[in-house]
């Protein structure tokens, strides 16, 4: 069973990207080619964590360690619904803010 995503406080800026899973392409006549991989709209979460302090930091610092090329389960506070996700390729930005706190900027792709 995945483990569960962290509990951190998600900012404004997290966002859910629809990723429709249909290659376009263009025939020789100009005709459109659609093709779909996937029978369903995917979510792919970026998530945006703010005003952290050190131990919050090394929480997801462990989570992401722990699980960073394996599924884990992550509710968005965009739609309150549970995906079950892998980290993006890209993984994670982190930026120190004034007073000693942190912001993070998650990437995520919906299995």
């Amino acid at each position: 069973m995945p483990n569960t995503y962290p509990s951190l406080p998600q900012w404004i800026g997290t966002r859910l990207q629809q990723r429709t899973g249909i290659i376009e392409r263009i025939a020789s006549n100009g005709a459109v080619r659609l093709r779909a991989l996937q029978s369903a709209n995917k979510s792919d979460p970026v998530v945006v964590h703010g005003l952290l302090n050190a131990t919050q930091l090394s929480t997801f610092k462990t989570f992401y360690t722990n699980n960073r090329a394996i599924p884990f389960y992550f509710t968005s506070v965009e739609d309150g619904i549970q995906r079950t996700c892998v980290f993006a390729a890209q993984g994670y930005e982190v930026s120190t803010n004034e007073g000693g706190f942190y912001s993070i900027v998650v990437y995520m792709r919906e299995v």
